[in-house]
């Protein structure tokens, strides 16, 4: 996880080999990866896919934008990851606004994306629930550390106690899961 609190955006380029050599996966925010980018201590090429979460924002001058505009595009084709681009919400407009600026909006994305737009319909949505499982929620409380002492092993422990909780809630995972 690398924001601007873990303070990765003081890695220098050997800091940021050393992660992108030694990981598989990176989660970081989308500011952190156009900084990494914009600084060449990475190229896009590097990469297979790229998730975007809340995706509706890649417009304007946010990051996705920015990286899709800057890197992507700018990009030969074949050095391109895919991208995949999440959101509940491909509109960021009213919901009294027209269908044809909604339909404008859609386009908009897809063409900052480089993607398609995809949703299911309400009936569909109706037959996705009868097959999908109904989630399970457990609550854990989990109270971090101070700032200043804080340590990266926080995490596991606190994933493995919650996974512990829901495995007891939940006789069908087992104790493989």
């Amino acid at each position: 996880e690398y924001c601007g609190e873990h303070r990765s955006d003081h890695f220098n380029a050997k800091a940021w080999e050393e992660e992108f050599t030694y990981r598989d996966v990176l989660v970081m925010t989308p500011q952190i990866f156009l900084n990494v980018l914009r600084h060449g201590f990475v190229t896009l090429a590097r990469f297979q896919l790229l998730i975007f979460d809340e995706a509706h924002h890649a417009t304007s001058h946010h990051p996705y934008n920015l990286i899709m505009q800057e890197f992507y595009w700018a990009a030969p084709a074949a050095d391109r990851p895919k991208v995949f681009g999440m959101t509940a919400s491909p509109v960021k407009k009213s919901v009294s606004a027209s269908r044809d600026s909604h339909v404008a909006a859609i386009m908009q994305l897809e063409s900052n994306l480089g993607c398609r737009v995809v949703t299911v319909s309400k009936e569909g949505q109706k037959e996705v629930n009868r097959h999908a499982p109904k989630p399970q929620e457990a609550e854990l409380e989990h109270q971090p550390p101070p700032m200043k002492d804080f340590e990266y092993v926080t995490f596991p422990a606190t994933a493995r106690r919650l996974i512990d909780v829901l495995m007891q809630q939940n006789p069908l995972l087992g104790a493989d899961a």
